[in-house]
């Protein structure tokens, strides 16, 4: 009698995993035939992966209206001739204001910082849908029953609604956490799809017609859940026909489903969505490469699209930095020091510590040539002047205050090239006392393209008085130059150097030889 209890309940238990197990393989079957269609018809749901850069991800900021874009290089891509590339997978980060359209390129210029209140839009609750829905065809009328704390067998409260000629009731949500409305999703006797909106006080419907993108049905899974963010006012219906999203995104209110939220349905893009100015971003890579920002207010029509500039990428994910400390132990009028190359590299920028934030004048002199500052540091005819008595705005003490635009500087590997910044008008500039020995690379600053010596201080006027043992305090931003054009490689360089130092050995072989041949 037990054994036949038992085996009763295991075959109701396994016509029910039966039945679960042939609904799941029919979702399964029809997903794999439109992956199938879609990939005979064209290229898959996704387009051949181009090479540069493409959107990663897109983050809200402290400035509401202001995002921050990663971009990355595909290592993998396809080029115009169809020929497969490698790429460096090189990564920068975009600052866009998405009303002004503003793009900032370097986080040095960033007005706002990365924020994650609100938390991103991948992470932020949906709405609970726990209830259930009985249509009386006949009547129009439908029963709302909820169930408390996902409890599908103790109803907690019934509504009824009204819906006049209601053929069939295909979608249902609640769109707010207290349960105050319900919205039908539901096709008419005319075959026209409608959108009816129910108070729960009232116990009143709204109609009106639904966005044209709810009429094909056939593309919906109306087995999976729901997914509504009422902070956003946004409901996401499961899709059955894409193997490349499972979801469509529509905007709601108060009256109904107002549209499709275009750019949330774009597959393989980045995307993220902001309540506190109700604004849907998404970042994406049109067909020629470059590279888009869209938002979409999610209580107006507005739809604006901010292009971002590849070239200004390219340069931004291809200049890198060494710092080296702004823990500032003594002030100086100037500094000299040299950047040591460990690879070819092109100087594109730098900042200095200022310690105040008043206007300075500032000076810039280049070693001429490429050689260290070491043994030239009283001798005004050993070097360049690049950048003469320009305003700077300090940034005060702690950080970093950008030099003005110099022309650029290439530095050979295996060279050092000496640098002196310095500040009129009785300013000062903040340098750390090292136990380092001059002209020795400062260790926090090294990497496996570039370092900083430690430098000296001067004082008294250009060129003039010296203490030894000074950390500059600041960036240096440069690229990697792969091209080591022939004039700045190391081993011409070194040839160089060599001739330099050997010139008295090479003419004397140079001037016998001359004789023999006379003889």
């Amino acid at each position: 009698h037990i054994l036949g209890n038992h085996t009763t309940m295991f075959n109701s238990e396994a016509s029910v995993m039966r039945s679960k197990m042939e609904d799941f393989s029919l979702k399964c079957m029809t997903r794999f035939i439109f992956a199938l269609l879609i990939l005979h018809g064209g290229q898959g749901c996704s387009p051949i992966p181009q090479c540069g850069f493409t959107p990663a991800a897109i983050h809200l900021t402290t400035v509401p209206g202001t995002v921050h874009v990663d971009v990355a290089e595909r290592v993998y891509c396809i080029d115009t001739n169809g020929n497969d590339i490698e790429q460096a997978g090189r990564r920068t980060t975009v600052e866009i204001d998405a009303e002004t359209g503003d793009v900032r390129y370097s986080e040095d210029e960033f007005k706002a910082e990365r924020t994650y209140d609100p938390v991103p839009f991948s992470a932020q609750d949906s709405v609970d849908q726990n209830f259930s829905v009985d249509h009386d065809k006949e009547n129009g009328k439908v029963i709302v029953t909820y169930f408390d704390n996902y409890m599908r067998s103790v109803p907690v409260i019934e509504h009824y609604f009204s819906i006049p000629d209601s053929e069939e009731i295909y979608f249902s949500f609640v769109g707010e956490r207290i349960f105050e409305t319900f919205y039908f999703v539901y096709k008419k006797v005319d075959s026209s799809i409608a959108v009816a909106v129910c108070g729960v006080i009232d116990e009143e419907c709204v109609e009106s017609d639904a966005p044209p993108e709810l009429s094909d049905f056939e593309v919906y899974d109306f087995d999976e859940s729901i997914l509504v963010y009422s902070s956003l006012n946004l409901v996401a219906f499961p899709l059955l026909c894409c193997v490349c999203r499972d979801y469509e995104y529509f905007i709601f209110n108060s009256e109904g489903i107002e549209r499709n939220l275009e750019n949330f349905n774009y597959v393989f893009q980045a995307y993220n969505a902001d309540p506190r100015v109700m604004h849907a971003y998404s970042a994406y890579t049109d067909g020629d490469g470059s590279i888009e920002l869209r938002y979409n207010s999610l209580t107006t029509n507005e739809k604006i699209v901010r292009e971002v500039s590849t070239a200004e990428i390219e340069e931004a994910a291809m200049t890198l930095y060494t710092s080296t400390t702004f823990n500032a132990t003594d002030l100086a009028q100037g500094t000299m020091f040299d950047i040591v190359a460990n690879s070819h590299i092109i100087v594109k920028g730098m900042d200095i510590h200022l310690a105040s934030t008043e206007t300075h004048e500032v000076s810039v002199y280049f070693r001429k040539g490429t050689n260290s500052f070491v043994n030239v540091m009283r001798h005004p005819g050993a070097w360049e002047l690049v950048v003469n008595m320009e305003p700077v705005q300090g940034a005060g003490v702690g950080s970093a205050t950008p030099l003005p635009a110099f022309r650029e500087l290439s530095i050979a590997e295996g060279m050092k090239q000496g640098i002196y910044v310095t500040l009129a008008s009785g300013k000062y500039m903040g340098l750390t006392s090292s136990n380092t020995a001059t002209g020795d690379v400062y260790s926090p600053s090294e990497n496996e393209n570039v370092g900083i010596s430690v430098g000296v201080a001067k004082d008294g006027g250009i060129f003039l008085y010296t203490t030894k043992n000074m950390v500059f305090n600041g960036k240096i931003y440069y690229v990697v130059d792969e091209s080591k054009a022939l004039d700045s490689s190391p081993a011409f360089a070194l040839t160089q150097e060599f001739h330099q130092q050997h010139t008295s050995a090479i003419l004397f072989t140079v001037a016998v030889s001359f004789i023999q041949q006379l003889l």
